[in-house]
């Protein structure tokens, strides 16, 4: 349970002042709230990604690394039967090589933001910085 901490204003609005003035054009910095409900100032890629963004749920990079080995491996199946069952046409062969190359793309997808988290991890524990909460925009 959360108490209500004045305090708290006081020190938000001065990080937002600070926020405000060590924004300069084209840096990209949010406000987030920290695990310990702290408002701070992040860069881009020291945040990785969070759970607001395109829609993704999963809120580990061990997470998205799991997914993308789970797509590695469903893009298998689809390979499978594209080369080794007989009585086939053409265009079922094209169909499941297609399933598996899309399959793989968004196995990408998933390694390119596991990539991406452990970026903003190395960064933050590099500067020594608090862990966001991956849902809330300051």
């Amino acid at each position: 349970m959360s108490h209500y901490d004045p305090a708290r204003e006081q020190r938000d609005e001065a990080t937002r002042a600070w926020h405000n003035m060590a924004a300069s054009p084209g840096d990209d910095r949010l406000l987030l709230r920290t695990t310990a409900g702290e408002l701070h100032s992040y860069r881009a890629e020291e945040i990785g990604f969070t759970t607001s963004r395109s829609g993704t749920k999963l809120r580990t990079g061990t997470g998205m690394l799991v997914m993308a080995i789970l797509c590695s491996l469903m893009a298998l199946i689809p390979l499978y039967f594209a080369f080794t069952t007989p009585e086939k046409t053409g265009d079922e062969q094209t169909g499941m090589v297609f399933a598996a190359l899309f399959v793989m793309g968004i196995g990408l997808m998933f390694l390119a933001y596991w990539r991406r988290e452990n970026r903003a991890k190395r960064l933050r524990r590099k500067r020594k910085l608090p862990e966001p909460i991956l849902d809330s925009h300051g």
